[in-house]
């Protein structure tokens, strides 16, 4: 008979690998969802002359509208079956700048303790999160107030979020603040640096387009307009 403890690590390994076909398969559920709804769109723009009731009445409509239903049902069930703290748990051991960001924007919907997102929030800043770190020019902010742009006018990051607040006009182009999660809207790589000026050796690895990073820090260099931002990103 097996020992106690080699039974136990079987039990969580298994727990582990549950938790992440989970996530996997609500990755999937979502896409064909989106999938089901485009097909039905498509089906009711196909022909103007069919008239809605003949629409809904098709076969292949009633089909879809099952398997839409069906696949809601599955992810309703899967996302009740999946405890906060468990979340939490996948959350620490993942330890990355990344799956912090993610679960404060809360991407999965699922309940979350506030005492978590604080830490959240203490872990993005800490270097032994993994994750990559830098300054980064943000912006000018003169009498005029703040601009998220660069020198030829094209705005660099929108803030994404803001105490639990996603993509709110006019926050996305204010001027960051620490605790800020922003999105660079650039489409290349924007060079981060060890300090908070262009004169500064720069990092190895560059914010990526379309990805997110936690704000730590914002400062103005010294005798200019010039804000920058210290970062943690993926």
């Amino acid at each position: 008979m097996k020992r106690i403890d080699q039974k136990v690590k079987e039990i969580e390994k298994k727990d582990k690998q549950n938790r992440l076909l989970y996530i996997g398969f609500v990755v999937l559920i979502l896409a064909f969802m989106a999938a089901i709804l485009y097909y039905q769109d498509q089906i009711a723009k196909k022909d103007q002359a069919i008239t809605d009731e003949q629409v809904k009445n098709s076969k292949l409509y009633q089909n879809l509208e099952e398997q839409k239903n069906t696949i809601e049902d599955q992810k309703n069930k899967l996302e009740a079956s999946l405890k906060p703290e468990e979340y939490w748990e996948f959350i620490k051991k993942e330890n990355s700048v990344e799956s912090y960001i993610q679960y404060l924007t809360n991407v999965w919907g699922i309940e979350r303790d506030s005492t978590d997102i604080k830490t959240a929030k203490t872990n993005l800043k800490s270097n032994g999160t993994m994750g990559e770190g830098g300054w980064i020019y943000i912006g000018t902010e003169d009498r005029n107030g703040f601009s998220p742009t660069d020198s030829q006018g094209r705005q660099i990051a929108e803030i994404f979020w803001r105490d639990g607040v996603e993509n709110v006009d006019p926050i996305s182009k204010s001027k960051p603040e620490p605790n800020d999660i922003l999105k660079l809207v650039q489409s290349r790589n924007r060079t981060t640096y060890t300090a908070a000026r262009f004169s500064s050796s720069d990092n190895k690895e560059g914010w990526r387009p379309s990805t997110k990073a936690f704000v730590t820090k914002v400062e103005q260099e010294p005798g200019k307009t010039n804000i920058w931002a210290y970062i943690r990103y993926y």
